[in-house]
C-alpha cells in the first residue's frame, strides 16, 4: 500500500479523535476570528440592553451581553494558555492582549448597567494590571506609552469610580477620578463624574452631621422637660425609696452627660484647628509642604502653584457672611457676627494672582482659601517658588523639605528634576536681585493704579459742563499733551 493511500484512511480516525479536543485543528487566527464574532454578538446585546434599560427585557438582555463577554474571555484564555512562541506571530499576540482588554472593559460596563459593582471593580482591577505590566515593560525599553493604552486605561479608572461610588466607597473613587482626569485632562465627563460626587459626597456628610445634631438636641429637650416637670409627689410617694434614689441618680447622670455635650459643642465651635477637626473635614491632603499653627489660628499647605489656607469658623456662618479681600501683598477675611476680622489686612510673605485666588466651604465650619502665587521669573518659565510662612512674621518652614509629589506626576523622571532644579535656583537668588525683582513689580502696579485714578478722575470731571469744555478745548490745541483733572 503507499503512503498516500495510506494517510487518507488514517484522516478519518484522527477527526474523530480532535473533536474530543478544544479546537486543536483551528489555527490562532481561526480562533481570534471566533472570539471576535462572540465579542460583536455582545455588543448587540448590549446596545439592546441600553435601549430597554429599566425594564425586564433590558436587564435580561444585559445578562445574555455578559454571558457573551465571558465565553470569550474563557476561550482567548485557553488560547493563551495553549501560546507557544513558535506558533504564534507578534501580530497575533497584540491581537489577543488587545481583544482581552476590550473585553474586560466591556465587561465592566454591563456590570455597571447591572448594579453588579463587586464584578466591575474584578475587571477593572485586571485591565489596570495588565496596562501596568506593560507600561514597566515600556519603561525598560525606553519607549513612549501608546495613546490608546492611555486612554484604556482612563476607561478603567473611570468605570472602577463609578463601581467605587455605587458602592459608596467615596475616597477611593474620588482618588481613581482625579488620576483619570491628570491622565487625560481633556476628559469632560471624568470631570463632570468628580463634579457630581464630590456634591454627593458633601449633602452625605452634612446628613450625617445634621442626625448628630438632631440626635443631641432631642436628648436636651428631654432632660430640661424632666427638669421643668418633675415627677408628681403622689407618685414619689407610693415607689419605694430605693426606686426614688435610682431615679434621681438617672437624672444626675443625664444632665452630667448633657453638660459634657454642651463643652464639647463649645469647644467644637471654637476657633482653634486641630489636625483632629482637618481630618472630620477631609483636608489633610492639602496640608502638604505646610504647617498647622502651634496657637491653631490657621493651617497651611501648599503645591508649586498655589497655596491651601485653612480657617476654623462658626457653624452657623454661611458663604452670605464670609468675605475675603485679596490684594497683592495681603489678605483681609471678617465673618459675619464675629467682633473683629480674622485677618486684617495681614501681610503676606509674597505676593499673589489676585484674579486667581478663591474661597469655598469645605464644611459646614471649615474655610478653604485658596491663594495663587506670583510667578517670580515669569521670562524664564521657572514656576513658582516655596512659601517658608503665610504672614510675614508667622513661624517657618524648612523649604529644604519640600516636595513637588504628585504635581508633576504626568511628566516624565529628567523633566520634574529640571523642574526641581528652577525652583531651587530661584530659592539661591541673592536679596539684591530678589529686591530688584520686587521694585519692579511694585513699580509696574504703582503705574497701572495711577493710570486707573487718571480714568476715574477725567470720568468724574466730564459730569462738570465747565470742565469738559475746558477739557475738549485743550484737547483741540495741544493734542499731544495728556489733560489731568485732580
Amino acid at each position: 500500500m503507499d503512503p498516500a493511500s495510506a494517510a487518507s484512511k488514517a484522516e478519518p480516525a484522527e477527526e474523530v479523535t480532535s473533536n474530543e479536543k478544544r479546537d486543536d485543528e483551528n489555527t490562532n487566527v481561526e480562533c481570534l476570528k471566533e472570539i471576535k464574532e462572540l465579542k460583536a454578538e455582545g455588543n448587540k446585546l448590549y446596545k439592546k440592553g441600553i435601549m430597554f434599560h429599566g425594564h425586564t427585557l433590558g436587564k435580561n438582555t444585559m445578562i445574555e451581553c455578559c454571558a457573551e463577554y465571558a465565553k470569550a474571555l474563557e476561550k482567548l484564555n485557553r488560547l493563551e494558555s495553549s501560546f507557544v512562541s513558535e506558533d504564534i506571530s507578534l501580530s497575533e499576540k497584540k491581537m489577543a492582549y488587545d481583544l482581552k482588554l476590550s473585553l474586560l472593559l466591556n465587561l465592566a460596563a454591563a456590570g455597571l448597567k447591572l448594579e453588579s459593582y463587586d464584578s466591575t471593580l474584578n475587571c477593572c482591577n485586571s485591565v489596570l494590571e495588565e496596562i501596568e505590566k506593560e507600561c514597566l515593560v515600556l519603561e525598560e525599553k525606553e519607549e513612549e506609552i501608546p495613546k490608546e493604552t492611555v486612554k484604556k486605561k482612563c476607561k478603567a479608572l473611570f468605570r472602577r469610580a463609578k463601581a467605587n461610588r455605587g458602592l459608596k466607597n467615596f475616597e477611593q473613587a474620588s482618588e481613581d477620578l482625579v488620576l483619570c482626569i491628570k491622565n487625560e485632562p481633556s476628559n469632560r465627563e471624568a470631570r463632570e463624574e468628580y463634579k457630581s460626587l464630590r456634591a454627593e459626597w458633601k449633602k452625605i456628610k452634612e446628613a450625617e452631621l445634621f442626625r448628630l445634631q438632631t440626635e443631641i438636641g432631642m436628648k436636651k429637650m428631654e432632660i430640661k422637660q424632666r427638669r421643668e416637670n418633675p415627677q408628681p409627689e403622689t407618685d414619689i410617694e407610693q415607689s419605694s425609696s430605693s426606686k426614688q434614689e435610682a431615679t434621681k441618680e438617672d437624672i444626675k447622670k443625664e444632665a452630667d452627660e448633657a453638660a459634657k455635650t454642651e463643652t464639647k459643642e463649645k469647644n467644637d465651635e471654637s476657633k482653634i484647628v486641630t489636625k483632629e477637626w482637618l481630618k472630620s473635614c477631609d483636608v489633610l491632603d492639602y496640608l502638604k509642604n505646610g504647617s498647622i499653627l502651634e496657637n491653631g489660628s490657621y493651617a497651611w499647605g501648599q503645591s508649586v502653584a498655589e497655596l491651601h489656607l485653612f480657617l476654623r469658623i462658626s457653624r452657623n456662618a454661611g458663604a452670605k457672611d464670609i468675605v475675603c479681600e485679596f490684594r497683592r501683598s495681603n489678605l483681609t477675611v471678617s465673618i459675619n457676627g464675629e467682633s473683629s476680622k480674622r485677618l486684617d489686612h495681614r501681610a503676606l510673605s509674597r505676593n499673589i494672582t489676585v484674579d486667581e485666588s478663591i474661597w469655598e466651604l469645605e464644611g459646614p465650619d471649615c474655610l478653604h482659601i485658596v491663594l495663587f502665587k506670583e510667578p517670580l521669573l515669569t521670562k524664564e518659565k521657572a514656576g513658582d517658588e516655596w512659601w517658608n510662612c503665610v504672614f510675614k512674621g508667622d513661624p517657618e518652614i524648612d523649604i529644604q523639605n519640600c516636595n513637588i509629589g504628585q504635581d508633576m506626576s504626568q511628566l516624565p523622571d529628567d523633566a520634574k528634576r529640571e523642574w526641581e532644579k528652577s525652583i531651587w535656583r530661584q530659592q539661591q537668588l541673592p536679596p539684591e536681585e530678589r529686591a530688584k525683582i520686587q521694585s519692579e513689580y511694585e513699580t509696574e502696579d504703582r503705574m497701572k493704579r495711577q493710570a486707573e485714578e487718571r480714568i476715574r478722575n477725567n470720568e468724574k470731571a466730564m459730569s462738570d459742563p465747565s470742565k469738559k469744555a475746558f477739557y475738549n478745548m485743550m484737547r483741540e490745541k495741544f493734542p499731544d499733551i495728556p489733560v489731568e483733572f485732580k
